[in-house]
């Protein structure tokens, strides 16, 4: 029976084939990239969002976020124009609005 090896970002157990597969390492894997996508994650809530461009501070924000999901209230203002730009420490949506809505962008950091 050969040794486990290891991913070389989260250090994930890569059991051999021919290794009995443990519940108890799918479950440390899983924890593992829990943790990891966890930490990188970062909701921002918006109320009354009615002129763009708009410019959220959050000192979690880095510039290697993107933003992966929108929730409005008013699902007619957000039209195909937007746009979204990450910094350290910002969030800049850009734009046309029309009329006046509550949001949620969901933003996550790629590598």
């Amino acid at each position: 029976m050969a040794d486990s090896t290891y991913t070389t970002n989260l250090s994930l157990e890569k059991q051999d084939i021919d290794q009995y597969q443990s519940l108890l390492v799918l479950n440390a894997n899983l924890d593992k990239v829990d943790a990891a996508l966890g930490r990188n994650h970062v909701k921002v809530s918006v109320s009354n969002l009615s002129a763009l461009p708009y410019t959220y501070s959050n000192s979690k924000i880095t510039a290697k976020h993107e933003v992966y999901g929108v929730m409005l209230s008013n699902s007619a203002a957000q039209p195909s124009d937007w746009s979204f730009s990450t910094a350290d420490g910002s969030l800049t949506i850009s734009g046309t609005i029309s009329g006046t809505t509550n949001a949620v962008f969901y933003l996550a950091e790629f590598y």
